[in-house]
């Protein structure tokens, strides 16, 4: 069997110094102010001056799907009005059971 090579630190660190992330490209433009380079603006939905999202439909969307989470109820609620409507079925059941008893 062959004797493998020490790594010393200098080895091991003059490898890793290749490692290191680059830093994000950042675009500055007059109108849209900061976005990530070759993305489209968050803030007015724009690439390379051409208008590519339609901003409006995607904060109707947001506002709409938080308004069906207040809509809905709690599950907690949701539990107790089965175990309620499950009640109201199974009382009936029981009285005519009583009836046919006497």
């Amino acid at each position: 069997m062959s004797v493998r090579m020490r790594h010393t630190r200098a080895h091991t660190g003059n490898r890793r110094s290749h490692h290191a992330l680059a830093d994000r490209a950042i675009s500055n433009e007059s109108v849209d102010g900061l976005h990530l380079r070759h993305r489209v603006s968050p803030i007015t939905g724009k690439y390379k001056g051409e208008q590519v999202l339609d901003l409006s439909k995607k904060v109707e969307k947001k506002l709409s799907k938080k308004q069906a989470i207040k809509d809905s109820k709690n599950p907690v609620e949701e539990k107790a009005e089965k175990a309620t409507k499950k009640e109201k079925i199974e009382k009936p059941v029981e009285l005519e059971a009583e009836k046919i008893s006497e």
